[in-house]
């Protein structure tokens, strides 16, 4: 469920979800949100390369995809990612289910419905049997001090596909008490901006090795840990007739591949995958 961002005219549009793998030859597999922005919105709308850092300057009056402190993002020469500044992205959240013994990562949608992948929700859709939780304004995880929200209900994109060929891995949740965005937040959460459905042919958005970042909390295969703080990292859009990309796109309407620059082709992308 990490999201996958692109940075556009000022503000971090997210075009993607993680979604059910991560092949051998250093890219991923995402979700692509241009395809569900009618699906997203009907939701919505119902009564329910180098080591130097790059600073991107949000513009404050944006109405989503901005925080209060700027994201600052080094090169994706650092493999295994790099932590965020606190409150970088403050449409960051953690899905806590049974109580934290499962859990994945979202976005804020709106004041009351979060943005994440089918995978992550799919086994607890029975709110009153699973308690699900959203916690909010967090760096780390493990800190007490956080906003959280209980998820009253769950909406599974209805052509979601465990098996094989994986396709519409999306899902919204529903929170039983609105978040105050914006400049009514004291924690300033915000919401995200969605890549829309008309502003590009499906095939050519995200653009071919156009820059994007993925965010999340993460695990290492490199070291089998754990951490605990928000982190980031750079990738490119690839093609998705990559060899690394080829076996694992089912459907290019719906799903796109990013990963490292060429330079690490070998590495594979081990981050930013803590509970999916």
């Amino acid at each position: 469920g990490s999201p996958i961002f692109e940075w556009i005219d000022g503000r971090w549009i997210q075009v993607g979800l993680a979604s059910h793998c991560r092949s051998a030859g250093g890219s991923g597999i995402f979700t692509k949100l241009s395809s569900y922005s009618n699906w997203i919105d009907t939701l919505l709308n119902s009564t329910i390369t180098n080591t130097s850092s790059h600073v991107y300057q949000c513009d404050r009056k944006a109405s989503c995809g901005c925080g209060q402190t700027d994201v600052v993002l080094t090169s994706s020469h650092i493999i295994g990612g790099e932590n965020t500044i606190k409150y970088s992205w403050p449409m960051m959240v953690s899905i806590q289910i049974r109580d934290g013994y499962d859990s994945c990562i979202g976005t804020i949608l709106s004041d009351s419905f979060i943005l994440t992948s089918a995978q992550c929700i799919y086994y607890y859709t029975d709110t009153n049997y699973y308690n699900i939780t959203i916690a909010t304004s967090i760096y780390d995880v493990s800190s007490a001090v956080k906003i959280t929200r209980r998820v009253d209900r769950v909406y599974i994109h209805p052509d979601y596909s465990r098996t094989e060929p994986y396709l519409h891995d999306i899902a919204i949740l529903h929170v039983s008490e609105p978040f105050l965005l914006g400049d009514e937040s004291p924690q300033y959460l915000q919401k995200i901006c969605v890549s829309i459905e008309n502003e590009f042919p499906f095939n050519q958005y995200p653009k071919l090795d156009s820059q994007l970042v993925v965010v999340g909390w993460a695990s290492s295969s490199y070291t089998a840990e754990t951490t605990n703080t928000l982190e980031q990292i750079s990738v490119r859009m690839i093609d998705t007739k990559y060899e690394s990309c080829l076996n694992s796109i089912t459907n290019d309407t719906y799903q796109f591949c990013a990963g490292l620059s060429n330079d690490h082709e070998g590495a594979k992308l081990n981050y930013l995958d803590r509970g999916k």
